[in-house]
């Protein structure tokens, strides 16, 4: 089977405004941005929103959580945000991160919507929430695509973790994180310079 990425231009990134409207299979509230093998973003903004970065997407898709996005959302709203938006490392959709295959056009158009994102919503945080997934074998393209958010996103926001890093220095995924852990100031720069980029 030929592999065909979705087509990002500024006609599909300008959908991403239409958010408080219904849209075909997307209810009014939600911003989404992908189809069954690629997932660039799925959110609720608001006033005051946080953009998670996780490794890959999984299931989720508006009105249709996933547990890690469950736990996102209690999260965020427990520490006083009331909008979040779930992107990733990279935009290949699979429940099984060891499948995940480097393609530079997943790269340039995650750091395009990105773009969009920053222009479009107000981010008040970065929450750095790929966990110990990035440093699989044979995935070091991860780092990579870390580092081109990076260069979009630099210290025009604040960078954050949420508990303690594992104990590889990852910033840990939401999944199992309890109300009771706080965000952190995450030092992205640095970590990049740590894991050898």
């Amino acid at each position: 089977m030929t592999f065909l990425p979705m087509q990002i231009n500024d006609e599909i990134l300008n959908t991403i405004s239409d958010y408080q409207n219904d849209r075909e299979g997307i209810p009014a509230g939600w911003i989404y941005l992908g189809n069954d093998s690629e997932r660039y973003v799925l959110g609720q903004p608001r006033e005051r929103n946080i953009l998670v970065l996780g490794v890959n997407p999984s299931t989720a898709k508006p009105g249709d959580d996933d547990p890690t996005i469950r736990n996102v959302r209690r999260i965020a709203e427990n520490k006083g945000f009331d909008g979040w938006i779930m992107m990733n490392l990279h935009p290949q959709r699979t429940p099984h991160p060891e499948e995940m295959e480097e393609k530079a056009v997943w790269s340039e158009n995650n750091s395009m919507v990105i773009k969009a994102v920053m222009r479009k919503f107000q981010i008040h945080s970065v929450w750095c929430a790929w966990g110990n997934m990035i440093d699989i074998p044979g995935k070091r393209f991860l780092y990579d695509a870390l580092a081109n958010i990076y260069d979009v996103l630099g210290e025009y926001v604040k960078w954050y973790s949420f508990g303690k890093l594992t104990k590889h220095g990852n910033p840990r995924h939401p999944l199992y994180m309890s109300l009771t852990h706080e965000f952190q100031e995450f030092d992205v720069r640095g970590y990049l310079l740590r894991k050898d980029m």
